[in-house]
C-alpha cells in the first residue's frame, strides 16, 4: 500500500475465486483489490485512531483492515462453506429430502451436527449437536429440544446399553463426560449425571470390557477409561482412570486419539484400534492391559502415505490423520453385521478396508482401497472421509464434499455407484434405519468456525444484520 492506494501483488492471482468476486461486484481481473477493505469494516483494535492496512494477502492477518481476501476466507471457511444441518430422506423418495436446522419444521436444537444415533427400540433418532440435543420422531415428524441438558461444547456422543438393560446417551464435552438416561423415547433430564475431566475430544465403547465401558480421548495425548453404571434407578459414572500404556504410546509421536474401535474376533483376543491425528495404533487387549503385549503403531506420520496413499501433495502428515473406524462385514437379515470381515478406515486420503489377520502378521499388506478411490472428486475433498455407513448392497461414504457410495459390502467392493440420495457438504455422520416400511438416510453436516448461516458480503459492514461490524466481531 502507498498512501492507501492498492498496488499490484507480487504474484499473479489474488487467492479469491473469480466467481465469488463476480457475484459481489468485485473485479476478477484485478489482483490488487484483494487487500482493499471495500466496505470499510475494519476495526481499530489498538485504539490508536488509525486502521492499519494490509500490505499483501500474506500479511492480512496482521492488518486491522478487514479486506476482501479475509472475507473470502471466512466465506469458504476451510471447506465448510455449506450451511450445517441435517439432511433427511427416504430411499423411496430421494428427490424429496428434508433439511433440518434451528428454524426448520421440525426444528433442531443446533444445526452444527456432531453425531446421529438411531434407537430402534424407542423408534427415535437422536441428533447430537455442538450446543444441544434433539430427539426426532420420524413417524410423527416432530422433535423434542434439549438445549440446556449438557453444559459446554459437545465433541462426541454414544448411546450405550447398561448392565441392567437400560440405555443412556453419553456425551463428551470441553468440561468432561455427561450421561443421560433414555426412557420411553425421551431424555430423562432429571437423572443426568456428569463427571468433570480435562476437555474431551472423543468417546467410544469398549464392548469386551462389559456394558457401559468407554474409552475417552483428550488433547495432548490423554486417554481415559470409564464405566457408566445403572443401579437402583440411578446412573453413575465410575472408575475414571488414565490409560497410561496408551498415553505413553501416543506420546512417542506427540499424537492425540481421534477415534477407537474395540473389535471382538472369533477365536482370537479382542483388538483395539486407535485412530489418531498422527497415525493408527493396534493393541491386542481385552481389558486395556498388556497381557498380549503393548500398543503398536501400524503407521505414523513418517510412513502413512505408503499405507493409505496421498491426501495432500503439500502436506504429507495429513495422510496420517484417522477420521473414522467402523466394523466391516456381511449384513444379516436385520441389517446388522452378521459376519465380520474387517474394519472400514476413513482418512483424508480415502476409504480403506483393514484385514485384521494381516494387520498382525503382514501390516504392510493389511490396508486396501482397491476400487474405492473417488477419482472424480479428489481435488474437491471427495476422498477426505468423515463418516461411513454400511447398508444392504452398498457402503455410504460421507466426505468433506458430500455423500457418495460404493457397491458391495465388507466381503468385496465392485466400485463407485451413485448414492441413493444426493447430499452435499462436509458430512460428519451418516445413519440409516427402517421406518414405516421405508429405508431412511440421514446425513449430519459439520460446521466450520463461522457456521455460514448467512453469507458474508464484502460490500456490507454487517452481513448478518446483528448490529455489530464484522471487523469488530473478527
Amino acid at each position: 500500500m502507498d498512501d492507501g492506494i492498492a498496488t499490484s501483488l507480487a504474484v499473479r492471482g489474488d487467492g479469491i475465486s473469480d466467481g465469488w468476486e463476480y457475484h459481489y461486484g468485485l473485479d476478477p481481473r484485478n489482483a490488487s483489490d484483494a487487500i482493499v477493505d471495500h466496505d470499510m469494516d475494519g476495526w481499530d483494535s489498538d485504539g490508536d485512531g488509525y486502521i492499519a492496512q494490509d500490505s499483501s494477502i500474506a500479511t492480512s492477518r496482521w492488518g486491522e483492515a478487514f479486506s476482501s481476501y479475509e472475507e473470502y476466507l471466512i466465506s469458504i471457511d476451510e471447506g465448510f462453506s455449506v450451511r450445517p444441518g441435517l439432511h433427511l430422506a427416504s430411499m423411496e423418495n430421494p428427490d424429496e429430502p428434508s433439511f433440518l436446522t434451528e428454524t426448520s419444521s421440525p426444528p433442531l436444537a443446533d444445526s452444527s451436527i456432531v453425531v446421529v444415533e438411531v434407537i430402534d427400540s424407542e423408534s427415535i433418532v437422536i441428533v447430537v449437536s455442538k450446543y444441544g440435543i434433539t430427539v426426532l420422531d420420524p413417524l410423527s415428524d416432530s422433535s423434542m429440544i434439549y438445549d440446556e441438558a449438557v453444559s459446554g461444547k459437545i465433541s462426541d456422543a454414544e448411546v450405550v446399553t447398561l448392565s441392567d438393560g437400560s440405555i443412556a446417551l453419553v456425551v463428551s464435552t470441553n468440561f468432561g463426560i455427561t450421561a443421560i438416561p433414555i426412557l420411553q423415547g425421551e431424555l430423562d433430564t432429571d437423572s443426568i449425571v456428569s463427571l468433570a475431566t480435562t476437555p474431551l475430544l472423543s468417546i467410544d465403547p469398549l464392548p469386551p470390557m462389559g456394558p457401559g465401558a468407554l474409552i475417552l480421548f483428550g488433547p495432548g495425548g490423554s486417554a481415559f477409561s470409564v464405566v457408566v453404571n445403572s443401579g437402583n434407578g440411578a446412573l453413575s459414572i465410575d472408575g475414571l482412570e488414565n490409560v497410561e500404556t496408551l498415553e505413553q504410546t501416543l506420546a512417542t509421536r506427540n499424537a492425540s486419539g481421534t477415534v477407537a474401535l474395540h473389535v471382538v474376533r472369533q477365536g482370537e483376543p479382542p483388538m483395539l484400534l486407535v485412530g489418531t491425528d498422527s497415525g493408527l495404533i493396534r493393541w491386542t487387549t481385552s481389558d486395556l492391559s498388556e497381557t498380549f503385549g503393548p500398543p503398536l503403531w501400524v503407521y505414523d506420520g513418517e510412513n502413512a502415505e505408503s499405507f493409505v496413499g496421498i491426501a495432500d501433495l503439500l502436506n504429507t502428515s495429513k495422510s496420517a490423520v484417522v477420521n473414522v473406524l467402523e466394523v466391516a462385514g456381511i449384513l444379516d437379515g436385520s441389517g446388522n453385521i452378521g459376519q465380520l470381515t474387517g474394519v472400514w478406515l476413513g482418512t483424508p486420503s480415502g476409504i480403506h478396508i483393514i484385514d485384521l489377520d494381516d494387520l498382525v502378521t503382514e501390516p504392510a499388506y493389511a490396508i486396501s482401497n482397491d476400487r474405492m478411490f473417488n477419482s472424480e472428486s479428489w481435488l474437491s475433498g471427495g476422498n477426505d472421509v468423515l463418516s461411513i455407513e454400511q447398508i444392504p448392497g452398498m457402503v455410504l461414504v460421507g466426505s468433506r464434499e458430500g455423500m457418495w457410495a460404493l457397491e458391495g459390502d465388507g466381503s468385496g467392493v465392485l466400485g463407485m455407484i451413485d448414492p441413493p440420495v444426493k447430499m452435499n457438504g462436509p458430512i460428519s455422520d451418516i445413519e440409516s434405519w427402517i421406518s414405516g416400511g421405508e429405508r431412511w438416510i440421514s446425513a449430519g453436516l459439520e460446521s466450520g468456525r463461522y457456521m455460514n448461516i448467512l453469507p458474508i458480503d464484502p460490500t456490507s459492514t454487517d452481513s448478518e444484520f446483528d448490529g455489530m461490524p464484522e471487523g469488530w466481531e473478527i
